[in-house]
């Protein structure tokens, strides 16, 4: 979390006039563990293209390795994204440390072994916000937020994290049938029974030499 830096300017007046009475003093707004919403573009890239990018900087020759993920981790961190993730209650008990499920896994058309689950930092009314979108659903839901990537782990030797903070609640869903958050999707049907009825149909069904 940055800390804001506070300046003061000293303005010196060379004038021997007597100096206007001042305003009375306006009271700074207490500081948050969050920053207000920016306003800034958001990003459309979505967290697939951030696993494509990582997937593309772990391939390439191992003298290039560092300089790849160095990369992709100043590429998205600092962005502001629009994100659809899976809340999990269980998951998700505290505004500060708040773990989403980022992939849907079904969209995938490969295995992907992913262990590492996206922190969102939230203020409190925008937890509240959360909670109330989600009641209806059974405290589970897809949620569609709008934050910041403040911080973005990506190293050879780390395990990977993300820290979002600054999040809007955007919307919030059920879960639809086929979509897979927290489990991988079932495999498809092995080729064997297929190839077997092949061997048959061929007259070539039994051990092979």
């Amino acid at each position: 979390m940055r800390r804001a830096l506070l300046f003061s300017v000293l303005v010196a007046c060379g004038s021997s006039d007597p100096a206007p009475p001042s305003e009375a003093p306006v009271e700074p707004a207490p500081p948050t563990s969050i920053a207000p919403p920016t306003t800034g573009a958001i990003d459309p890239r979505d967290p697939y293209t951030m696993v494509d990018d990582m997937r593309t900087a772990e391939r390439v020759p191992a003298a290039e390795q560092p300089e790849a993920i160095a990369n992709v981790r100043t590429s998205w961190e600092g962005h502001r994204f629009r994100w659809e993730m899976m809340r999990v209650q269980g998951l998700c008990t505290q505004a500060q440390s708040c773990l989403f499920a980022p992939y849907d896994l079904a969209r995938f058309d490969r295995v992907v072994d992913l262990g590492y689950l996206p922190r969102v930092v939230f203020d409190a009314p925008s937890f509240a916000t959360l909670g109330e979108r989600c009641a209806s659903f059974g405290g589970t839901c897809v949620v569609t937020l709008e934050a910041t990537l403040e911080r973005f782990t990506f190293a050879i030797d780390e395990p990977t994290t993300l820290t979002l903070s600054q999040p809007t609640v955007i919307d919030a869903r059920n879960i639809r049938e086929g979509e897979y958050f927290m489990s991988r999707p079932p495999l498809p049907p092995a080729p064997s029974s297929a190839g077997a009825g092949l061997r048959q149909v061929l007259g070539v069904e039994g051990t092979r030499p």
